[in-house]
């Protein structure tokens, strides 16, 4: 009788693909929106790649907002096409003698009908506008304990965080306000008095609340501008920390050679670049 297997023997889900891989295939989907081209860039299949989507719900994440971006560098270049056309050339014998242009987008027409299906998910469409720290976490960039969100592997919204901090020095301030009346017999405080207290406890809690927003932004932008960093030094980015990604930071030029794939990016010099199938 053939023994079954352990549970050791399925320890690792998706051979050869290690975070920085995973971070630099869902940043080139992200120009491209072609799977075969940013298999090519890691050196993996695409076997592999989709059947790592399949198993891992993060990487899968990943790529639907990958696909949104995609979608919106498409967009761009096809009304480039629309209006411009491409250039094609003209040869006799060897020699260039003629170029045209020629409008033709069906081609990325048929592309983007795939690729709209990704932008008519509403968790992908919030996901590309925090792409950059979505790769960050898959990658590996942990996040602190006070940024964690109950149940998300991004960090807790940046407005979020600065309520919450705000609150948090406010609650502080008032209990300590509290303990102060348990130790004052207010009975025997004349009615000015108690008025003025009261407009003077009004005031520090609103400064209060004013450094606890601005406590909980830099703690939020800090790990924001750091986890950007992470990313373009693992992708090898030379914009000097451009960050967050918008749809203009989406190369359209990156996309028109996804689409054509004929010559594909040769893989970035990763750890265990071994390709999978």
């Amino acid at each position: 009788m053939t023994a079954l297997p352990s549970p050791e023997d399925f320890t690792e889900l998706a051979p050869g693909w290690t975070p920085a891989k995973k971070a630099v295939f869902l940043d080139h989907l992200a120009q491209t929106g072609n799977v075969r081209a940013a298999c090519a860039r890691v050196g993996m299949s695409r076997e592999a790649a989709y059947r790592l989507r399949r198993r891992e719900a993060d990487f899968a994440r990943g790529w639907g907002a990958a696909m949104v971006l995609a979608g919106d560098a498409g967009t761009e270049l096809l009304a480039s096409c629309a209006t411009d056309g491409t250039e094609h050339r003209v040869y006799f014998h060897g020699e260039l003698v003629d170029t045209y242009r020629r409008i033709d987008a069906r081609l990325l027409l048929a592309h983007l009908g795939r690729l709209d299906k990704a932008a008519d998910d509403k968790r992908a469409q919030a996901d590309a506008a925090r792409f950059d720290e979505l790769l960050a976490v898959i990658a590996g960039q942990p996040v602190p304990e006070e940024l964690q969100a109950k149940n998300d592997i991004l960090p807790i919204d940046r407005e979020l965080v600065a309520r919450e901090r705000a609150v948090e020095f406010q609650d502080a301030l008032e209990e300590e306000f509290e303990r102060q009346d348990e130790e004052d017999d207010e009975d025997l405080l004349e009615i000015v008095e108690i008025m003025e207290r009261k407009e003077e406890r009004e005031a520090a809690l609103a400064e209060a609340f004013a450094r606890g927003r601005a406590e909980g932004l830099r703690l939020r932008d800090a790990w924001s501008d750091g986890a950007h960093d992470f990313v373009d030094r693992l992708l090898g980015r030379s914009d000097g920390g451009f960050s967050p990604r918008t749809v203009s930071d989406v190369s359209t030029s990156a996309l028109a050679a996804g689409l054509a794939a004929a010559s594909p990016l040769p893989p970035p010099q990763l750890a265990d670049s071994a390709t999978s199938g």
